[in-house]
């Protein structure tokens, strides 16, 4: 199976927004727009499916018990990472690392 022919059904997240603030979490936070698979991720995982209020465009999210997780990739490009630089207007500075 070629990364062409992937769909990506959920994220695996360090943090989230809480009353407008970045916070950095302990344990995994895996946000889908699938009920269905929120589900199987907290019986895997721990914690429990909830609407997604911690930021984002995903509606539901899962804050795991988890502070590592195993993980098969299809190679360098299978990982994403950014940071982003909020101010009291929305974002200020983005890049790769």
């Amino acid at each position: 199976m070629t990364q062409s022919a992937l769909t990506p059904v959920g994220r695996f997240r360090t943090g989230r927004s809480a009353e407008g603030c970045p916070q950095a979490l302990d344990a995994w936070r895996v946000t889908t727009d699938d009920a269905e698979v929120a589900a199987p991720v907290a019986g895997l995982l721990g914690g429990q499916p909830q609407p997604n209020e911690g930021g984002g465009e995903l509606a539901h999210e899962v804050l795991t018990k988890v502070e590592t997780v195993r993980v098969l990739m299809d190679g360098p490009d299978a990982v994403a990472a950014h940071m982003v630089l909020w101010g009291s207007k929305g974002i200020v500075h983005q890049c790769d690392g």
